[in-house]
């Protein structure tokens, strides 16, 4: 549910992404809120698996055809929202959370 919920912020179905996390509270309902709770913006979405790689900053940037202030900013919001402060840490919790793959 929290994929589907993921894709459908993606594509800027706000209302579904609403219902789902409503239902998912429903199967969990002792689920304590956190920042990693926060719903990730597409852009974050975006610039999250370029984590897992060797790849620098500005590499990303190039790729993603952003400014590299551009990349530095959302890798920042990544690391804010679930209170981490480092690259692999953010890929580990993004893990575990279910934003990115094993």
């Amino acid at each position: 549910m929290l994929q589907l919920a993921q894709v459908r912020w993606v594509r800027g179905d706000r209302s579904s992404v609403r219902q789902l996390l409503r239902e998912i509270d429903e199967v969990l309902p002792g689920r304590a809120k956190s920042p990693a709770d926060v719903p990730r913006s597409p852009a974050e979405l975006r610039h999250l698996p370029y984590l897992q790689t060797h790849l620098r900053l500005a590499d990303i940037a190039q790729r993603l055809h952003l400014c590299s202030n551009t990349v530095a900013s959302e890798v920042s919001a990544i690391y804010r929202k679930p209170g981490v402060s480092s690259r692999g840490q953010a890929v580990d919790r993004a893990t575990v959370i279910g934003l990115l793959g094993p």
